[in-house]
C-alpha cells in the first residue's frame, strides 16, 4: 500500500470530518513523518489505496464548525490596562 505524507488542509472537506473524527476518539494509528526537514508526529489514515500520514500540528487547528479557516482558535483579546495617574501629595492626580 503507498503511503503519501498530506497536509490536512489539503484533503477534502467530506474526508476532514471522518479524519478529525477519528482523530478525536484516538481511533488513528500514530507515527513520525519528515516535515521541512524536522521530524513531526503524524497520524495514519487509510484512505481507499494509499495510506495517508497526516502531521499533528494541521490536523489540531482544525474547526469543523468554521472549515474556512476565518475563526482564530484559541486567539484571546486581552483588555487594555489603565495606566495609573500620578498623584500629588494630598492624593490629587497631576496632569
Amino acid at each position: 500500500m503507498k503511503r503519501v505524507i498530506k497536509d490536512f488542509k489539503k484533503i477534502e472537506e467530506e474526508i476532514k470530518y471522518d479524519v478529525f473524527g477519528q482523530y478525536l476518539e484516538g481511533l488513528l494509528e500514530r507515527t513520525t513523518v519528515p516535515v521541512k526537514g524536522k521530524m513531526r508526529d503524524a497520524v495514519i489514515y487509510k484512505a481507499k489505496e494509499e495510506e495517508w500520514l497526516i502531521p499533528l500540528a494541521t490536523i489540531r487547528n482544525y474547526n469543523p464548525d468554521d472549515p474556512e479557516g476565518k475563526i482564530k482558535v484559541g486567539y484571546v483579546i486581552k483588555p487594555k490596562r489603565k495606566r495609573k495617574k500620578k498623584l500629588d501629595e494630598d492624593g490629587n492626580p497631576i496632569e
